[in-house]
């Protein structure tokens, strides 16, 4: 296992595959940011990431982006993860455009699990934040998953967008829907800053949900992730609450990052990566990309820097995935 000095396991890895993407959301991607094209990982160095990490422990991988379907061997992508003996669930990040054309497709490659990123179920306020008029083929392409039996989870930025309507509006598809949504309090970056007093916070959802009967579930099960998750006797659906600012939040990460580019970011918001691209291009390399990742770990700090407005090297979320 990868393990670093405070005795935290790493079984999940986070691979961007791609920082492109075909939205423009106003706090992911901000419009004075422009990227360009570049040589991202092949789908031979992905293979030789995936076999190297599943050998020290990864169970988990979730691809990202960007948007990761943007990649047209997206699907040959899971298709070779999937098959790597040690990987238990492969789950991708999608801003859902794509997803009604693709979700059978992603199902049968091994994807067992997809969350989307959707802040709104109002066409007009969705069109606002992203800059596209998708929000039909988002939206279709959400049951579609839900249909085929993909694990199914919302994530809902709590942006200054973000009203007391819109929750509404998710409140009551979890009546009827067996999904997850998840509120998450917006991260802030080097080129994105929040007014507190302007959002509602998770701490405010939280107060809601126990003042209307919901219950935090005591268990974490395979795909919560970071998020409290609450249920309800008289919702099909669950609710997620992920406070990255909350004292507590780093207590048991178990997630490293890659980016599209072969990086290894052993935190988010670190302010250090370090490139492990060499070691990808042949699998004779494999050994000294483990002893590598496992050296590295030690380095790794106890939590993030984000109250004190230390932001790495995180620009925009497009650049890792978020």
């Amino acid at each position: 296992m990868l393990t670093d000095k405070y005795n935290r396991c790493f079984s999940y890895l986070r691979l961007s595959i791609t920082d492109l993407c075909n939205f423009s959301c106003k706090y992911c991607l901000p419009t004075n940011m422009k990227l360009k094209t570049k040589s991202y990982l092949s789908l031979k160095e992905i293979g030789n990431l995936i076999f190297a990490l599943s050998e020290l422990g990864i169970q988990k991988v979730r691809i990202t982006g960007g948007e990761p379907t943007v990649r047209k061997d997206f699907i040959l992508i899971g298709k070779t993860i999937s098959c790597i003996s040690g990987i238990k669930s492969l789950v991708f990040t999608t801003n859902g455009y794509k997803l009604n054309e693709i979700a059978e497709s992603a199902f049968d490659a091994g994807f067992n699990g997809v969350n989307i990123s959707l802040d709104t179920l109002d066409s007009s306020k969705f069109a606002v934040i992203t800059g596209k008029d998708y929000f039909l083929k988002v939206f279709n392409g959400i049951f579609l998953a839900l249909n085929i039996g993909l694990n199914v989870k919302i994530n809902v930025v709590l942006s200054k967008f973000f009203t007391f309507d819109d929750f509404s509006d998710f409140y009551f598809l979890l009546k009827y829907k067996n999904l997850t949504i998840r509120f998450i309090d917006q991260m802030e970056t080097n080129f994105i800053n929040k007014i507190g007093n302007k959002f509602i916070t998770s701490n405010y959802l939280l107060r809601f949900l126990k003042k209307n009967g919901w219950k935090c579930r005591n268990i974490k099960e395979h795909f919560d992730g970071p998020a409290s998750v609450f249920i309800h006797e008289h919702f099909l659906g669950k609710i997620g609450i992920i406070n990255p600012y909350s004292t507590d939040f780093c207590l048991n990460c178990n997630r490293i990052r890659v980016s599209a580019l072969g990086d290894l970011f052993l935190c988010l918001f670190g302010g250090k990566s370090y490139s492990i691209r060499h070691y990808l291009n042949s699998s004779k390399d494999k050994l000294n990309l483990q002893n590598f990742l496992i050296s590295k770990m030690k380095d790794k700090s106890y939590s993030h820097s984000l109250f004190d407005k230390n932001f790495g090297l995180i620009d925009s979320f497009s650049s890792i995935g978020g």
